[in-house]
């Protein structure tokens, strides 16, 4: 209950989505912890901790999905050093959306 309140859902959407983080991670517990025993095959050991490994990859990925599920996560900077208008020229520097053919604004 602590790491599904960790992740402070702000919606049903966003506490399944924890949920399903927290299960991820408690699963991946689990299959270190098997990994460890001593009476473990090597050969079970070793499925086990890749399995560990591919459920934190899927906890990490489902919790990165809420991050920019809340608008935040990485962001496209675009950085213009030079911009040559030439007399009588115009520029524009932002995202431009073109109208269609035919259409003026």
């Amino acid at each position: 209950m602590v790491g599904l309140k960790a992740f402070a859902p702000r919606d049903e959407v966003e506490g399944m989505m924890a949920a399903q983080a927290v299960a991820l991670h408690h699963a991946a517990q689990e299959c270190l912890h098997r990994s460890f025993l001593p009476e473990q095959e090597v050969g079970t050991a070793d499925r086990l901790r890749r399995q560990a490994a591919n459920l934190s990859r899927t906890m990490i990925e489902v919790s990165e999905a809420i991050e920019r599920r809340r608008g935040g996560g990485a962001r496209q900077v675009v950085r213009v050093e030079r911009v040559v208008v030439q007399d009588g020229g115009q520029a524009i520097v932002g995202a431009v959306t073109p109208c269609p053919r035919g259409e003026e604004r």
